[in-house]
C-alpha cells in the first residue's frame, strides 16, 4: 500500500478506471479524511490533467456544499488528492435504496445545491457533469458537490467556453452536448434540474436506453418528458421549475443558479400564524455567539433566564449561509415570569409547534430539563418543516447547554444538536440526525481521548465550519473554547491563526504562527508567519521569514511533498517584498524563479512587468 507523508490509509472507499479512494486518517490530529490516489496515469496526459484540474478547482472553494480539498500532491511519481471525508452515499443510491423522494426534500436538497454551484459560479467554475452520481447525501443529511475533474474555469469575460463533448450524456445540457455551442453557468443549472428530475421520479428526463450517440440525439431534439406525467402529487409551480430548468436554449433557463435557488425556497406558503403565535417563537433565535457564550455563562448561574442577543445579519453572504427559515427576533428583556407560566397552564396543544411554544416558554422559566423533554417530543415526529426542525434544535441546544455545568458530554450533546440545527435535515428523524453529527464529532478520536479533550475537538471542528461560512467572530470564539481545553492543538491554532487573519488581527495571528512553528516546525508555518509580517508591514523580518521557510524546503520535499505550486508563490511574494526594500537585484532572482515554476496567470503578469521594469523597458 502506497504511503501519503502525513496521512495513515485505513482502507479503500471505492475505485474506478483510473483509480481509487480511500479512507485515511491525519496523523497530526486525528481527522479521517478521503485520500484519493490516481493510478495508471502513464500515457494518459488528459487524465492527469483533468485530476490536478480537479485539486485546483476545489481548492478555491469554501462552500459546505462543495467537497473540500486539504492537500495536493505526488509520492513516488502517484499523484494523490486529500479532501474531507463525507461519510454517506450518493443521491442515486438513496433513491435506488429508498424510491424517490418527495417534493418537500427535492426542493431543500436542491435549493441547497444552486447556492452551492452559485458559490463556484461566482468564481468562475463551471462543474460540468452534474449527475445524480455526483451529488454525496452525508448521513446528517447535507448535499455535497463532488468530482469537480471535468469543471471549466471561465473566462473573465465571457464566463463560457467551448470544447469537447464532456460529461454524462442522459444528463447533459443540449449545448454541451453538441460540442461546437457556448457552455456556460446555464449548463449547470441544466443538469441541476435533470438530477432533481431523477430525485423526483427515479428516472433522467431522456430515456437512457440505447446507444450515448441515440442518447444525445434524443436530448438535442426531443423535448424532455415531463414530469407531472411520471408523479401525479407534484405542485404546478415545482413542474414549471424543473421545464425551465431544462429548456433547450441556455437563455431560457433561469439566469443564475441563486434565481434558482430563489425559486425552489418559495412555493404558496399557509396563512400567516397569528401575532401571538410569531411573539411566542421568537425567543428561539439563538444566535452561534449566544450559544458558545451559554458555555461558560450556565456554570456560573444555571437558571439565568436571560438569553444573548442573536446576530446581526451578514452583509454580502446571504445569498450563501442564511438559513431561509429562520424565528424573527430574540427578546431583549427578561420574560414576565407570571405571564409565561399562565401561557403553560393553557397550553395543551401536541402538534410540534405547540411543543415548541410550550419548550420556549420552559426555558424561559429556566426549567431546561423540561424543555428538552418537548423539544425532543417534537423532534421525534416525521416529515417536519426544516425550518421548524432548526428551530427546536436551536432549542434544545440551548437546553442542554444550560444543563451542562460540569458535564462535558452534555456540552458534546449540545453540539451536536447544534449542528443539526445548522443543516436542519429534512430527510432523518431527529435521533438519526443527531447520532450521525454525535458520530462525526468522534470520529477518529483515540479511545482514551478523555471527554473535555473530545469537546475541544468538537469547538474545534465546529469553528471550522463556522469560518466555510464566513461566521468569523462566532468561529473564533469556538476556537478559544477548543484552545481553552487544548491549548496545543495543531489543528485548533493554525485554524484560529486564519480566522484573526480575516478579522484583521494580524498581532494576535503572528503569536498564533510563533507557537505553531514551536510545536511543528513547518513550511507551511514558516510561510503563514511570512504573510503576516508582511501585513504588518515588517518587510524585512518578513523576507527573514520567508528565507527561513525556503531553508525547510529541502527537508519536506524529502518526505515525499509535492511543494512546486507553493514555492513558485512564496518566490514571488518575497520577490515582491525585496523590491519594496529597495533589493532589487535579489528580488529579480526571486521574481524569475517563480515565473520558472508554476504560477496562476495574474502573479505570473504582474513579475512579468516589474522584471520589464526593471530592465527599463
Amino acid at each position: 500500500m502506497l504511503e501519503v507523508p502525513g496521512y495513515r490509509i485505513e482502507g479503500e472507499l471505492g475505485s474506478g478506471g483510473m483509480g481509487a479512494v480511500y479512507r485515511g486518517v491525519l496523523q497530526s490530529t486525528g481527522e479521517a479524511v478521503a485520500i484519493k490516489l490516481l493510478r495508471d496515469h502513464v500515457g494518459d496526459p488528459e487524465g492527469l490533467e483533468r485530476f490536478r484540474r480537479e485539486a485546483q478547482v476545489l481548492a478555491e472553494f469554501a462552500h459546505l456544499g462543495i467537497l473540500s480539498a486539504r492537500e495536493f500532491g505526488v509520492v513516488r511519481g502517484t499523484p494523490f488528492l486529500v479532501t474531507d471525508l463525507v461519510e454517506g452515499e450518493t443521491l442515486r443510491q438513496v433513491v435506488e435504496r429508498s424510491g424517490p423522494l418527495s417534493e418537500g426534500e427535492v426542493r431543500y436538497l436542491g435549493e441547497r445545491l444552486a447556492r452551492a454551484l452559485g458559490h463556484a459560479h461566482q468564481r468562475g467554475v463551471v462543474h460540468r457533469d452534474l449527475k445524480p452520481e455526483n451529488v454525496l447525501l452525508s448521513r446528517a443529511g447535507l448535499p455535497v458537490l463532488i468530482d469537480f475533474g471535468l469543471a471549466k474555469v471561465l473566462d473573465a469575460e465571457s464566463l463560457t467556453a467551448t470544447g469537447a463533448v464532456l460529461g454524462t450524456p442522459v444528463y447533459m445540457a443540449p449545448e454541451q452536448a453538441t460540442g461546437l455551442g457556448q457552455v456556460g453557468p446555464a449548463a449547470d443549472i441544466y443538469g441541476l434540474g435533470a438530477t432533481l428530475f431523477f430525485m423526483l421520479t427515479g428516472e433522467p428526463p431522456f430515456p437512457a436506453r440505447g446507444t450515448p450517440i441515440e442518447v444525445l440525439t434524443r436530448v438535442l431534439t426531443s423535448a424532455p418528458r415531463r414530469v407531472e406525467d411520471l408523479r401525479d402529487d407534484v405542485s404546478p409551480d415545482f413542474a414549471a421549475i424543473l421545464a425551465r430548468c431544462l429548456e433547450k436554449a441556455p437563455e431560457a433557463r433561469y439566469a443564475s443558479a441563486f434565481q434558482l435557488a430563489h425559486a425552489l425556497a418559495t412555493r404558496v406558503a399557509p396563512a400567516a400564524p397569528a401575532p401571538r403565535r410569531r411573539a411566542a417563537l421568537a425567543v428561539l433565535a439563538l444566535s452561534v455567539l449566544g450559544l458558545l457564550a451559554l458555555t461558560t455563562a450556565v456554570v456560573i448561574s444555571q437558571r439565568s433566564p436571560i438569553l444573548a442577543p442573536p446576530q446581526p445579519p451578514l452583509a454580502g453572504v446571504a445569498d450563501e449561509v442564511t438559513p431561509r427559515h429562520a424565528v424573527d427576533a430574540l427578546l431583549e428583556q427578561p420574560p414576565d415570569l407570571e405571564q409565561v407560566r399562565a401561557s403553560l397552564q393553557g397550553s395543551t396543544g401536541t402538534s410540534p409547534t405547540d411543543l415548541l411554544e410550550r419548550g420556549v416558554s420552559h426555558a424561559r422559566l429556566s426549567e431546561f430539563a423540561e424543555a428538552q423533554a418537548l423539544f425532543e417530543q417534537a423532534l421525534a415526529a416525521t416529515d417536519l418543516d426544516p425550518g421548524l426542525r432548526s428551530d427546536l434544535c436551536l432549542g434544545l441546544a440551548h437546553a442542554l447547554e444550560a444543563q451542562a455545568s460540569t458535564d462535558p458530554e452534555k456540552r458534546l450533546e449540545a453540539l451536536a444538536a447544534y449542528e443539526v440545527s445548522l443543516i436542519a435535515t429534512p430527510r432523518a428523524p431527529w435521533r438519526d440526525a443527531r447520532e450521525a453529527c454525535w458520530e462525526r464529532l468522534l470520529a477518529g478520536y483515540p479511545a482514551d481521548l478523555t471527554p473535555e479533550a473530545r469537546v475541544a475537538k468538537a469547538y474545534a471542528e465546529l469553528g471550522v465550519t463556522l469560518r466555510r461560512q464566513k461566521r468569523t467572530k462566532s468561529a473564533l470564539k469556538a476556537f478559544d473554547e477548543a484552545l481553552r481545553r487544548v491549548p496545543d492543538s495543531i489543528f485548533t491554532r493554525h485554524w484560529r491563526a486564519l480566522a484573526l487573519t480575516d478579522e484583521g488581527r494580524f498581532e494576535e495571528a503572528l503569536a498564533d504562527y510563533t507557537r505553531l512553528l514551536e510545536l511543528e516546525p513547518s513550511v507551511r508555518f514558516h510561510l503563514g508567519r511570512a504573510r503576516t509580517l508582511t501585513r504588518l508591514e515588517r518587510r524585512e523580518d518578513a523576507v527573514d521569514e520567508y528565507t527561513r521557510a525556503f531553508e525547510r524546503w529541502p527537508v519536506e520535499e524529502a518526505s515525499g511533498r509535492e511543494l512546486s505550486n507553493k514555492r513558485s508563490v512564496a518566490h514571488f511574494e518575497r520577490g515582491l517584498l525585496l523590491r519594496d526594500l529597495g533589493r532589487n537585484d535579489e528580488s529579480r532572482v526571486d521574481l524569475t524563479r517563480a515565473l520558472e515554476l508554476k504560477l496562476d496567470r495574474t502573479r505570473r503578469e504582474q513579475a512579468q512587468s516589474i522584471l520589464l521594469g526593471m530592465e527599463g523597458r
